[in-house]
């Protein structure tokens, strides 16, 4: 692994395919219900509206739908940068210098998936909570976590004052 350079930065997306997932399973499920209670009279199909189960459904899909936009809106994005990480959204960015950075750790290894961790936390310093990543939350996590590994190489250990 080559440590990252002044002109090189490493960019992660936050990944919103799983909304998209759950819309059309969602989708499909209102679809087949739909279908299943409808009645077929001369030739017409008449589907209630008013069935308590049709109306969840819908509403679980126009929910899913506009939490899929906002966070496509949102635009949340990690950064690793030569000096530090940068946590950016559309209106806002947080800037973590290595001099801040006391400690990263990583959380469990998932069994099914080799090098995808659960979550990794990061103590920095002036900052009462952790920053917590979830690695699987964004577009290429091997990447992700080879990353962090290099950044929690490069920082130098801290012994923290009680």
């Amino acid at each position: 692994m080559k440590p990252i350079t002044e002109n090189e930065d490493k960019e992660f997306y936050y990944r919103i395919d799983f909304y998209w997932q759950a819309i059309a399973v969602y989708a499909v499920a209102l679809v087949l219900y739909s279908l299943l209670r409808g009645t077929i009279d001369s030739g017409q199909l008449s589907i209630t509206l008013h069935d308590p189960i049709v109306v969840l459904l819908a509403i679980f899909v126009i929910t899913t739908a506009i939490g899929a936009g906002i966070s496509r809106f949102m635009n949340r994005r990690l950064i690793f940068t030569a000096n530090g990480i940068i946590l950016r959204n559309r209106f806002r960015e947080r800037i973590f210098h290595k001099n801040d950075i006391q400690r990263i750790s990583f959380g469990k290894e998932r069994p099914s998936r080799e090098g995808a961790y659960r979550i990794v936390k990061i103590r920095i310093a002036g900052r009462r909570r952790l920053l917590r990543i979830r690695p699987a939350g964004f577009d290429n996590e091997r990447e992700l976590t080879r990353s962090l590994t290099q950044l929690k190489r490069s920082i130098s250990p801290k012994v923290m004052a009680k």
